[in-house]
This record gives C-alpha cells, sequence and structure tokens, in this order.
C-alpha cells in the first residue's frame, strides 16, 4: 500500500449549552475503524512552545496547560494506565510532523497568519497508521494542537468575554487521546458511531442529550465557558476502555522515529527505518476545537 495522507474534518462549535450516560465516541481509522491509541507507552509526551500565548501576560497559560493535563490524570488514574508527560516549554515545539522522525506533540498559541478557519479557535491533528493488515492499525504517531490566538483572547480566568486556555485545552487533550465528539455537526461522512455501535445523534437536535451537552467532548462551548475542565463519565469511560490499567506497557518513552527497533514501523517490515514503510498507510485527522463566534479581538487581524 502506498503511503497516503488522508484529511477529515470535525468542528467544535462555540454557542449555547445546558445528567444521564451518554455513549463515548472513539475515533478511529478510515480503512477498519480500529480505535485510534497510543501504543508500546504508558505516557504521552507533550510540549509548549515557549512563546505561549500573546493574551496573557504574567505566564499563567502554561499553568492551565498544566491544570489540563491534571483534569484527566485526576479522573483516569483509578482506571487506566495512560498519562501525559508535559515537559518544560520550549521554542523547539512546532507544529507538524516528519515521517523521518524524531517529533514532538506540541501545543502552540498561533499569534499571526493562521492557517485555519477564522471560526476556528483551535485545532488538533493527529497523525495515524490507518492499514487494516497492519499489527499497528491504528496506532497514534504523533498530535498537535493549535490555539488560534489571532482571532481569539484567550484567558486563564473565569470571564464571559475571555476564551478559557484550560476548558479548550481539556476538551483538546481528549482528541490527543483518541476520543471524537458525541454529536454530529452535519459535516461528518460517514457519521461516526459511539463505542455501543450506534450512530451518534445530530447536534442541536431533542436527541441530544442533556448528558452528551454537558460533557467535556461536546462539539459546542459558550464563550468564558469552563465546565469542560472536568471530563464526565463517559469521557472517563472512552479512555479507561482503550487504554485499561491491567494493559500497562510498563514504561514512558515518546514515539521514537530513529531507534534501530523501528518503533515507528509496522511488525515484520524491512523498509530503511528512518523512513515510513510502504505498506504502512498514514492517515491525519484533524479535529478542530471550537468556533468561537464572541470574544475577537478588538485589533485588526
Amino acid at each position: 500500500m502506498r503511503l497516503h495522507i488522508q484529511v477529515a474534518l470535525a468542528v467544535l462549535l462555540v454557542s449555547a449549552g445546558t445528567s444521564s450516560a451518554f455513549a463515548y465516541v472513539p475515533a478511529t481509522t478510515n480503512e477498519s475503524g480500529t480505535r485510534l491509541r497510543w501504543m508500546r507507552s504508558n505516557c504521552v509526551v507533550l510540549r509548549a512552545n515557549s512563546a505561549g500565548s500573546a493574551d496573557v501576560s504574567d505566564g499563567s497559560e502554561f499553568t492551565a496547560i498544566q491544570k489540563s493535563v491534571e483534569d484527566w490524570h485526576k479522573v483516569i488514574a483509578s482506571c487506566s494506565y495512560i498519562r501525559f508527560q508535559l515537559e518544560a516549554p520550549a521554542a523547539s515545539a512546532t507544529i507538524g510532523f516528519d515521517r523521518e522522525g524524531p517529533n514532538e506533540n506540541a501545543i502552540v498559541f498561533v499569534e499571526s497568519n493562521w492557517p485555519h478557519e477564522d471560526v476556528a479557535a483551535g485545532i488538533t491533528t493527529v497523525f495515524f497508521v490507518d492499514n487494516k493488515d497492519s499489527a499497528q492499525d491504528g496506532r497514534i504517531l504523533d498530535a498537535d494542537v493549535e490555539l488560534n490566538g489571532q482571532i481569539f483572547t484567550f484567558g486563564t480566568i473565569a470571564s464571559k468575554s475571555l476564551t478559557d486556555v484550560e476548558n479548550t485545552l481539556t476538551h483538546e487533550l481528549g482528541h490527543v487521546l483518541g476520543l471524537d465528539h458525541p454529536c454530529d455537526d452535519g459535516t461528518r461522512s460517514p457519521v461516526p458511531k459511539d463505542h455501543t455501535g450506534a450512530t451518534i445523534p445530530r447536534c442541536n437536535t431533542p436527541a441530544v442529550s442533556a448528558a452528551i451537552r454537558e460533557s467535556t467532548m461536546y462539539n459546542f462551548a459558550n464563550l468564558g465557558e469552563t465546565k469542560k475542565r472536568t471530563p464526565e463519565d463517559d469521557d472517563i469511560l472512552g479512555i479507561c476502555e482503550t487504554y485499561p490499567a491491567a494493559n500497562d506497557p510498563g514504561s514512558c518513552a515518546p514515539v521514537d522515529f530513529t531507534d534501530s527497533g523501528g518503533c515507528s514501523l509496522a511488525l515484520g517490515l524491512t523498509d530503511d527505518v528512518s523512513r515510513f514503510p510502504r505498506g504502512v498507510g498514514l492517515a491525519a485527522v484533524l479535529l478542530l476545537l471550537g468556533v468561537l463566534l464572541l470574544g475577537r479581538k478588538r485589533r485588526n487581524v
């Protein structure tokens, strides 16, 4: 199979929102529908770009990033082995994926030349193996988060005039771990299924329960919202079923594209270990966090 990159878009809109349980939605491969997940490590190594946010003068955006990591850790600790390992901010943390590696899972505030839709407050790009014949089908290789500082005003305190960093990033980190949105905004084809196999409901219809609207992975958020800082029961279940504590691989390491073991390669292939083998299909899924229609910056952009 030829190496290929495919792109799918899932928009998280920001508008009004309002608990019974809902069914979480795993992000899946295009070929086989295998759920996406990190392999061979019990951690995901993250690094924020040291430039931070132009909207936050006291450095508290980095504290908010740490809190988003902790928001997940404290609710999955009893049932899942997966953890985030947050490294010190550095200018080297940049968006992109190099097939020859190494790569970092970066968190970056983009203050100019935003390359995506203006209405998107943030976007997470996940690169993964998409090959139904590979033992590594569904393996996440890299995940980067971009936050739209050109159009939106980010903050770290609860304020109805700001886009909350922690609220936004806690949602984004759910995507990094392999969770999808729990309702369809009308752009998905095919429409995803939840973990029970049921097709997810259309957003903004009576079929969307209060539990869905309250979840961290819900596609919508109010300007100034903070409730996504706390993952709900099915957000948690999604992580704990994907990475159950009993299956802990026992080591924490970044995905290594340069070691002699060929960590990024499908088993049994003999291609040069510094490159992706031709037998592995690579796909990228773009999960958009937030089309915030309010809270735009007052400066010209």
